[in-house]
């Protein structure tokens, strides 16, 4: 695999509008803008991977775990990873990697122990995959639904859901 050299930094006010062009075209729903009120309010950061001044990727890093939890058992206030995602002409570079281990490092300065993340137990195995490589191991409770809704560009709202489960991590 070809590691890219990216920079990633937490994503700023002035971007948003370029984020949602970028990451979600066809999508009205602004979850990027949302992503930056939960690092604007203190509760997280919105980390951005950039390659040649071209938004490559995300995740939003939870410093007390999901705004929801769908399976009634996430052990609060564990840190949280989500919305990750990486678009698909970089993918397998490395930039999945680079975010996960730069919200790792942050979570290490803040004094926390353990990270988690959800993915899809059955139908992302790419990512479930590399969640293994870096040590994530599954929390062991089964799976669980997660859904969101969203708005596409036509003004028709609609729902999404995926059966996931979660992984953890020690990061002592």
């Amino acid at each position: 695999m070809d590691e890219l050299e990216i920079e990633i930094r937490p994503s700023e006010e002035n971007q948003l509008d370029f984020l949602e062009a970028e990451f979600s075209p066809n999508d009205l729903s602004r979850h990027h803008h949302q992503r930056h009120d939960v690092q604007k309010s203190g509760n997280g950061v919105y980390l951005i991977a950039w390659y040649n001044a071209k938004p490559i990727g995300h995740f939003l890093l939870e410093w007390a775990g999901p705004g929801g939890d769908p399976s009634g058992g996430y052990p609060y206030p564990t840190p949280y990873l989500g919305a990750g995602e990486t678009l698909t002409e970089y993918r397998r570079k490395g930039v999945a990697t680079q975010l996960i281990q730069k919200a790792e490092e942050l979570v290490k300065e803040k004094g926390f122990l353990r990270i988690g993340l959800a993915v899809g137990s059955t139908d992302n195995p790419d990512a479930k995959r590399l969640y293994e490589k870096l040590n994530y191991i599954d929390w062991g409770k089964g799976e669980f639904e997660a859904s969101w809704e969203y708005k596409s560009k036509d003004g028709k709202y609609g729902k999404e859901s995926e059966v996931c489960i979660y992984m953890f991590k020690n990061l002592e």
